[in-house]
């Protein structure tokens, strides 16, 4: 009997270093990348947005001087997603700030331009999305550090796309200035990228 209780003494201890093991090494971890990934002030040497040939949900050629001239929201996401990028498209909807709202996706095989247009009537007709050959979004997932994973469900035949649920502040010179990740509201997009775009005028 002593031996079977020391026995479940030693795995409950093995069990609660464990558990503080994966929290410090994966919880916090998380964490730290989250706070890296949020940027409230104005980035200075930031990626530039590579040329691209793609198509908008209209199915008029777009290239990258569609970042050209003006500021840009820009966020990366497709029309299947069930909770981050609906989320995060209605907080666009509401963002009053001088800037265009741009849609790439990550899943070309299923967002065809009609798709996209179909989606993004559900947040604004101002909405620009767009969609393209997989090679092409490459670069520009790329280019951003986007990272793209396609999970299969062998159960339904059908599969789910992970993404990075970043909005990205570009310049109107195509260049990334800002980002910030986990946005909680259209207030939280605006109190910091207003502050961004007037600062970067300034130089």
């Amino acid at each position: 009997m002593k031996r079977k209780l020391y026995i479940l003494s030693v795995l409950s201890l093995l069990f609660s270093l464990t558990a503080v093991f994966l929290y410090k090494n994966l919880y916090q971890s998380s964490n730290d990348f989250e706070q890296k990934n949020s940027i409230t002030g104005l980035l200075e040497g930031g990626p530039t947005i590579p040329p691209f040939v793609l198509v908008n949900q209209s199915g008029e050629t777009i290239d990258e001087s569609l970042f050209n001239d003006k500021y840009s929201l820009l966020f990366f996401g497709f029309t299947f997603c069930p909770d981050i990028c609906p989320i995060t498209l209605s907080y666009l909807t509401s963002v009053n700030i001088e800037s265009q709202t741009v849609f790439i996706t990550v899943d070309p095989s299923r967002d065809t331009p009609s798709k996209i247009h179909e989606y993004l009537q559900n947040f604004s007709a101002n909405f620009i999305g767009l969609t393209g050959e997989e090679s092409v979004l490459l670069r520009l997932w790329s280019s951003l550090g986007i990272s793209v994973h396609t999970i299969s469900d062998p159960d339904t035949g059908s599969y789910n796309v992970t993404h990075n649920g970043i909005i990205f502040l570009i310049s109107p010179s195509r260049q990334m200035i800002g980002l910030i990740k986990n946005v909680s509201s259209s207030s939280e997009i605006e109190a910091i990228f207003d502050p961004i775009i007037n600062q970067h005028k300034e130089i």
